[in-house]
């Protein structure tokens, strides 16, 4: 995904206010071979294409309920 990709979802879908869980994995992380910048734009690229989403929303759904159930009330 690109930067301006990401801006724009995220204009088109949240009020500046609103809280969200983000990662992301830049050059700089995998930086530890000597990919020219545009062998690093084919290979994200082709990450992007490769992963598999599925399930992503019910696992850090689970991890959220896991850590309220175990905070403590105040």
């Amino acid at each position: 995904m690109k930067v301006r990709e990401l801006i724009d979802a995220l204009q088109r879908n949240y009020d500046p206010e609103d809280a969200l869980v983000v990662a992301w994995w830049d050059r700089e992380y995998f930086d530890t071979s000597d990919l020219t910048p545009e062998q690093w734009v084919d290979a994200a690229d082709y990450l992007d294409s490769e992963m598999d989403w599925s399930g992503t929303h019910e696992r850090l759904s689970d991890l959220l309920a896991d850590y309220l159930d175990n905070v403590e009330e105040v």
